[in-house]
């Protein structure tokens, strides 16, 4: 008869530990959206939480919306303020031409000059050039 040695043995009785769970996602909820089933369905069996039966995109992005990070705000750059004028002071051109269009469409319907239509920036100016002051 054979014995076995020592340090054999000891090995042999070892249970494996389990594996370590997955680290913590750092998806957030508009990143799986626009991932396509196939990708959502790796990442439900990855988290374990993969619906039971026949699934569709949308169960599988309510499995993994529980475990999205909270999405991170984007700082928005601070815009310039645009040069605006208010309705009864005066504005001279130059001023006119600092103004973005979109101030320019509302100064001429608070002047009560919008011209009908497609109105391009050229057309604002000739309707608000009468009224610009000389300077």
């Amino acid at each position: 008869r054979r014995r076995r040695s020592a340090s054999r043995s000891r090995t042999a009785r070892r249970v494996p530990e389990p594996p370590p769970p997955p680290p913590r996602p750092t998806f957030t909820v508009p990143d799986i959206e626009m991932l396509p089933a196939s990708q959502l369905r790796m990442l439900c069996m990855q988290y374990n939480v993969m619906p039971p039966g026949a699934v569709e995109r949308g169960d599988l992005l309510r499995a993994l919306a529980p475990l999205a990070a909270p999405a991170q705000r984007e700082a928005t750059p601070a815009k310039a303020p645009s040069p605006t004028v208010a309705p009864n002071k005066t504005f001279t051109k130059g001023d006119l031409d600092a103004m973005p269009s979109k101030a320019l469409r509302a100064l001429c319907a608070q002047r009560g000059v919008l011209p009908s239509g497609l109105v391009e920036r050229g057309d604002l100016l000739a309707a608000l050039a009468p009224l610009a002051a000389l300077g």
